[in-house]
């Protein structure tokens, strides 16, 4: 992470195979893999079947967020970047929600309230509600979290590899000026995101209150 931030590895850099990276740290290849999977999921790197893994082709500088996520966005300030959970509560979600992840209606889950902040400025208020797998305790032990992909990796071992987004432009609500520290007539975005995992199991439901005036996003249509 350290050589793709300074530019040491720029972009398309072809990364060392994971024997190679054993031999380069001395490390076993669990850890070799473990941290490969973190990178891939804070989209620092990209794996292309066949050729290699490489460091992620995103345009430093990009004045807009690409839909595939924050990180990818702040990733050359990504010591800037800091997380901080609100609350971590078991709730019953909403009829939809309980839906989507395939719940009993009546059946309480993990709902998280957090902030993703850059250099302390409140960027993102995120609203998270998880499949019934997902147990508090490690969401309550590890408040400071920046990832959701990496953390769930690490700490459920569930890759998330597939997410759908509806945008839309809103005036925030009080809570949300609050939290990102706004006015009333602050447009901000809203962004719900749906989650899957690898076998294609929805996993998580997420809103997503974001300072338009710090992070927009940006798509790419086939025409």
């Amino acid at each position: 992470m350290r050589q793709i931030q300074s530019g040491q590895l720029s972009t398309g850099t072809l990364i060392p195979s994971e024997t190679e990276l054993q031999v380069i740290y001395n490390a076993s290849r669990t850890p070799i893999r473990q941290a490969l999977d973190k990178l891939a999921a804070e989209g620092l790197i990209a794996r292309r079947p066949g050729r290699g893994t490489f460091v992620s082709n995103t345009p430093p500088g990009s004045p807009v967020a690409a839909l595939s996520g924050f990180s990818r966005y702040y990733r050359h300030h990504y010591r800037e970047i800091t997380a901080r959970t609100i609350s971590v509560q078991m709730k019953v979600p909403p009829p939809d929600i309980a839906e989507f992840l395939e719940m009993q209606p009546d059946q309480p889950t993990t709902h998280l309230e957090r902030l993703r902040l850059v250099e302390d400025k409140p960027v993102a208020y995120l609203k998270s509600i998880l499949a019934p797998q997902f147990a508090p305790g490690p969401f309550e032990e590890n408040q400071t979290f920046r990832s959701m992909a990496a953390f769930l990796l690490e700490n459920f071992f569930v890759r998330c590899t597939q997410a759908k987004e509806e945008v839309d432009v809103i005036l925030p609500l009080r809570e949300d000026q609050k939290l990102l520290e706004i006015d009333a007539n602050h447009p901000v975005l809203q962004v719900r995101r749906k989650v899957y995992d690898e076998t294609g199991e929805p996993i998580l439901s997420s809103r997503y209150i974001v300072n338009s005036a710090i992070w927009k996003y940006r798509t790419s249509l086939a025409v």
